[in-house]
């Protein structure tokens, strides 16, 4: 593969299959991060100018992807392969992560101050807060692109391409003296299942769920959106309409962690701003909670209807076109 992105994006584009349900697990993987791949290398150039946090969003999202991927499809990859690669979108995930998170919080802190008047004590609180935050995310970039500068990251893309477009490569044998469902259309359905019961187990604590147990609840529905995103084109058409369920209680988990996490870094920052911040910013950090709590008031009903047997519906009937 070439090292050039141009034309290695010309090269992956010409590698580009649609997925099958007839496909082995492990091809049709490959073929899902193989797509996954061509979005961080069509990303990075965005990354490295910096001029649309966008760029940076799109990336992580490629990257967490293809390492869902690899966790929902582990049995069928050789494990030493999927581990090399792991450690390598692990690093790039910290990363831009880190950028992505300050990107996160400067828009909600700078929007809440323009919705500001006159109070100045509170402005030029957030005003220290912004700046402090702007710097930490000139130090998190500095690393991010110190990264995509290292011969490491440029010989991860490399192998990552060549796994990606190699068919059988880094794949588990298959026994051949067996029959195993090995098909996307045998071994799909039980997998969305599988991470359906994973959200379903929370039913019972729901209602007085902490914050740790409603961010765990998240990553778990994020992992079903996964498998049922990832291979949307083999599942039938009603699958559109389950996930856009999906996505609106996840986007309303993540709303949440939102807040969680903005008030604790405000917190974790306060001893690095002006002396006199912590009172001119205890009007945000109330409005977080109490933006936190209204969000919270609207899961009960969400999640009521996320299990209604109508978007059950809209699963079952998209699993059974396989």
């Amino acid at each position: 593969m070439n090292d050039n992105p141009d034309t290695l994006l010309d090269e992956l584009h010409e590698h580009e299959q649609p997925l099958s349900g007839d496909d082995v697990m492990a091809e049709a993987g490959r073929k899902v991060m193989l797509r996954q791949l061509i979005q961080i290398v069509e990303s990075q150039s965005g990354v490295i100018a910096g001029e649309d946090p966008e760029a940076v969003h799109d990336m992580r999202v490629a990257t967490r992807r293809i390492r869902s991927t690899f966790r929902l499809l582990e049995r069928y990859y050789k494990p030493k392969i999927a581990a090399s690669f792991e450690r390598r979108l692990k690093e790039l995930a910290r990363m831009l992560g880190a950028v992505r998170d300050h990107d996160v919080l400067l828009e909600q802190v700078s929007g809440y101050r323009g919705t500001l008047q006159q109070d100045d004590s509170q402005r030029q609180a957030l005003d220290a807060l912004i700046e402090r935050i702007g710097q930490e995310r000139a130090v998190a970039r500095y690393h991010l692109l110190k990264l995509l500068e290292k011969k490491r990251y440029h010989h991860f893309i490399q192998a990552f391409a060549t796994f990606t477009t190699t068919p059988k490569d880094g794949a588990r044998k298959i026994n051949d003296s067996g029959v195993e469902p090995i098909q996307v259309r045998h071994a799909l359905p039980p997998l969305i299942y599988a991470h359906l019961a994973a959200v379903r187990a929370y039913d019972d604590i729901l209602s007085e769920a902490t914050d740790e147990q409603l961010h765990a609840l998240r990553i778990e529905f994020k992992r079903l959106r996964y498998a049922s995103t990832l291979f949307d084109e083999v599942l039938g058409s009603q699958i559109k309409d389950f996930n856009k369920e999906l996505a609106a209680f996840q986007n309303q988990l993540g709303r949440m962690q939102d807040m969680v996490t903005a008030k604790a870094t405000i917190t974790g920052l306060l001893p690095e701003l002006p002396a006199d911040s912590g009172e001119g910013l205890q009007p945000y950090l109330e409005s977080l909670s109490l933006e936190q709590e209204s969000l919270r008031g609207d899961i009960g009903a969400m999640w009521k209807k996320f299990n209604s047997k109508p978007v059950m519906g809209k699963l079952g009937g998209a699993v059974a076109a396989l």
